[in-house]
């Protein structure tokens, strides 16, 4: 009997250590908090073992966390849409006032009401989902209205002219665009009177039933992880 209240206390414990965290994006300083955390040990000690995974098309993020596919999940002001509709996702920590998320265009592009008949890189989710489809909608830009190309996550295609039009985040894709001497426009939602929250960290309901302590936990490290690199972004950013 006392073997198998070890055994269980053992189970207990182990699954509480192992967490992940899905990110919206490719890696970047966008989610310099969590690397941060990470590299100098403010998660393990709080004995968590946490793994970031970088997202990828087919990737469901709230779907996710609630099917325990992933512990923590990122994502944006859509997030208030998802719990509207009754799915058991809680917000824990809001890190970005305004959502990096933008178009970047060729420089004849100045409004949304010049990509009509383009061809634009970007997830269908973001069209649909996020501080860009509400661009779109009140520019009356309609799906009809562009082609849509599957992201690969890389400049090369706007560079070389296949898009005209690519969902970038503000955060890294302009360096690059800039390093290469490469002339663009930004579309910015916010610069059209669209605002969106980023970097929200989530949970399942589920998870913040059965674990309080150990999310809050997570939060504080994540918390000390963000203050580190803001105060030495030169020093994460060669990390990154």
């Amino acid at each position: 009997f006392i073997l198998t209240i070890i055994l269980s206390q053992s189970i207990f414990a182990n699954e509480q250590k192992k967490v992940s965290l899905q990110l919206e994006w490719k890696h970047q300083f966008e989610f310099a908090g969590f690397y941060t955390a990470l590299e100098k040990g403010y998660y393990k000690d709080i004995g968590i073992e946490l793994e970031i995974k970088e997202f990828h098309d087919g990737i469901n993020i709230s779907e996710d966390v609630i099917n325990g596919k992933s512990t923590f999940g990122i994502s944006s002001s859509a997030l208030i849409l998802e719990r509207l509709k009754d799915k058991p996702v809680v917000l824990i920590a809001s890190y970005f006032k305004q959502n990096a998320l933008a178009l970047v265009t060729k420089p004849h592009i100045k409004t949304p009401n010049d990509l009509k008949n383009k061809k634009i890189m970007a997830l269908d989710w973001e069209m649909g989902h996020t501080s860009l489809g509400v661009m779109l909608k009140d520019y009356k830009i309609n799906k009809e209205d562009y082609s849509l190309v599957s992201h690969n996550y890389k400049i090369d295609n706007f560079v070389n002219g296949k898009v005209d039009a690519m969902s970038i985040f503000t955060t890294s894709q302009p360096f690059e665009l800039d390093k290469l001497g490469i002339k663009y426009n930004i579309l910015n939602p916010a610069n059209f009177g669209i605002y969106s929250y980023d970097v929200e960290l989530f949970t399942s309901e589920n998870i913040i039933n059965k674990y309080p302590k150990m999310v809050e936990d997570f939060v504080e490290a994540t918390n000390k992880g963000w203050e580190y690199a803001f105060k030495n972004k030169e020093e994460i950013v060669d990390l990154i």
